[in-house]
C-alpha cells in the first residue's frame, strides 16, 4: 500500500492545552504525492501565523505571544483507502520566531539553551529591572540565580509541578509530516504560559540560567547612570518570537511628517450693488490633513555582539516605545545598517529611527 494522498487537520488555538481545542480544524489540507517522490510535505508556518495576535500592554508578566498547534494526518493509498485507521498526530507550542538561512530548516532555538534572547550582556539604567525572556515549559530552564558581586541574592526554580497550562497564540513550521511528533501531554506550571521573564530586585549584575541539559548560561548586566539624556525603553519581538526589551541611552530626536491637500474656493460675496470678499476668509483651503510622528534613538556605546540585537530590531514586525508609562507601537524605519566593529570603528554605537504606528490625528472611526 503505497502512499498516494494525505489529509492534514490542523488546529491552532489559545488557552488551556486540549481543553480549548476547537471542535473543527482551522485548516483541512489535501495533498497528493508528487511524481518521483514517496512522501508528502506540509508547510504550516504561515497558516499558524494567521492565528497569531501578539498583544503587549507593558505588563511583562502577561503577554500574548504563543499558541498551541495540534495536527492529525490521514494517509491514503492509490485506491483511496486509509492506510491506517489511526492518524499520525502531534502537537506543539508555537512562537512567531524565525531562523536565518544559515540555521537550516526548522531550527529549534531552545533545545539546549533556554534563554530566548541572543545577547549575553545587557545595559540597564540604574534602578531599573533587567528582564531576560526564558523558556520554562517542558524541557525548559530549571533554575535561575541572581548574583551580585559573586553572591546569590535570589533564585527561582522551575519544572517543579505538572499541571495544565494556559498560553496565548503563535507559529509552528513543519516540512515532512512524519517529523511532526511532539508530545505535550504533560506541562509544567509556569504561570500563564511557557515563557517567563527572569527579573529580580536588588540590581543583580549576573543572571545564571540552568538549562535542561545541566549547562548554564550567564547574562551579564551593566547598570548605567545617564546624566544628560533620558534613557528610552524599547520592547520588540525578537527572533525567538518573544518580547525582549532594550534601552537606548543617548540622544533622542523627535520629528513629524505631515501630508495634506488643498483647493481654491470662490470667496466672492454677491452684494446688492457690488461684489466683495472678506480679506479674513482663506482662498486656499486645506483638507485630508494627515501626520505621523517619528523618533531617532541612540544606543550609546555597546559591545560588538550587540549588532545581532540591532539586526533583530530592524527585522521585527512588532515594537513598542515607552513614553509616560505607556508602551506605544512603533515601526523600525531604517532599511540598511552597517555593522560596526572595534577594529574598524573603535567605539561602537547605533542610531535607529522609528515611525509611530498610528496617525497623530486620531482618525479611528
Amino acid at each position: 500500500m503505497a502512499l498516494q494522498k494525505a489529509t492534514l487537520n490542523l488546529y491552532v488555538y489559545s488557552g488551556e492545552f486540549g481543553v480549548d481545542k476547537p471542535a473543527t480544524p482551522n485548516y483541512i489540507i489535501n495533498k497528493s504525492v508528487l511524481q518521483g517522490e514517496t512522501n508528502i510535505i506540509f508547510e504550516i508556518s504561515e497558516l499558524v501565523s494567521d492565528y497569531i495576535n501578539i498583544e503587549f500592554t507593558g505588563d511583562f508578566n502577561n503577554i500574548t505571544q504563543s499558541a498551541w498547534a495540534e495536527w492529525a494526518i490521514y494517509k491514503y493509498d492509490e485506491n483511496g483507502d486509509l492506510i491506517s485507521e489511526t492518524p499520525d498526530e502531534g502537537s506543539g507550542l508555537a512562537y512567531e520566531g524565525y531562523g536565518y538561512f544559515e540555521d537550516g530548516i526548522n531550527p529549534n532555538f531552545v533545545t539546549d539553551v533556554q534563554v530566548m534572547q541572543s545577547n549575553t550582556i545587557m545595559y540597564v539604567p540604574t534602578g531599573e529591572l533587567a528582564r531576560v525572556p526564558l523558556y520554562t515549559g517542558v524541557g525548559g530552564a530549571t533554575r535561575v540565580e541572581y548574583l551580585l558581586g559573586g553572591q546569590v541574592i535570589s533564585a527561582e526554580d522551575y519544572n517543579s509541578t505538572t499541571t495544565a497550562i494556559t498560553v496565548d497564540t503563535n507559529l509552528y513550521s513543519a516540512d515532512n509530516f512524519s517529523d511532526l511528533t511532539c508530545d505535550v501531554t504533560q506541562l509544567t506550571e509556569v504561570g500563564s504560559g511557557q515563557t517567563s521573564e527572569a527579573s529580580s530586585l536588588g540590581s543583580p549584575d549576573k543572571i545564571v540560567v540552568t538549562n535542561n541539559n545541566g549547562t548554564t548560561t550567564t547574562i551579564n548586566i551593566e547598570y548605567l547612570s545617564e546624566c544628560k539624556f533620558t534613557p528610552v525603553n524599547l520592547a520588540f519581538i525578537n527572533k525567538f518570537g518573544v518580547v525582549q526589551d532594550v534601552w537606548f541611552f543617548k540622544r533622542r530626536d523627535d520629528g513629524i511628517n505631515v501630508s495634506k491637500e488643498q483647493y481654491k474656493s470662490n470667496i466672492l460675496t454677491n452684494g446688492v450693488n457690488q461684489l466683495s470678499y472678506s480679506v479674513n476668509k482663506a482662498q486656499s483651503t486645506m483638507f485630508n490633513v494627515e501626520s505621523n510622528k517619528n523618533v531617532r534613538l541612540n544606543t550609546g556605546f555597546v559591545r560588538e555582539d550587540w549588532y545581532e540585537v540591532i539586526k533583530q530590531i530592524m527585522l521585527t514586525r512588532n515594537a513598542w516605545i515607552k513614553e509616560n508609562g505607556t508602551y506605544y507601537p512603533v515601526m523600525p524605519k531604517v532599511d540598511s545598517l552597517q555593522k560596526k566593529t572595534s577594529v574598524n570603528n573603535k567605539l561602537i554605537d547605533y542610531s535607529l529611527e522609528f515611525d509611530y504606528a498610528f496617525d497623530t490625528i486620531n482618525n479611528i472611526r
